[in-house]
C-alpha cells in the first residue's frame, strides 16, 4: 500500500495560523517513529525525500 508521514501540527487559535512543530515531535516521539508503513504495519524512520514530499502535500493545502 504505502506510507504515512506523521507530524506534530500546532494550530494557534489567536493568530488563526498553523505550523509543524519539529521540536515537539522529537521531544515526544522516537526518531524512528515518523512514518507508518502500511505494508509492514510498523513505524520507521522518515527519509529526507519522504519528509519533503509530505511537506509539499501539506503546503498545497495552504495554497487552496
Amino acid at each position: 500500500m504505502g506510507k504515512q508521514v506523521h507530524f506534530v501540527v500546532v494550530a494557534d487559535l489567536d493568530s488563526e495560523s498553523w505550523w509543524i512543530d519539529d521540536e515537539a515531535f522529537t521531544a515526544r516521539f522516537g526518531s524512528n517513529e515518523g512514518t507508518w508503513n502500511e505494508d509492514t504495519e510498523e513505524w520507521e524512520t522518515t527519509t529526507d525525500d519522504d519528509h519533503w514530499k509530505a511537506l509539499q502535500i501539506l503546503n498545497q493545502g495552504r495554497e487552496s
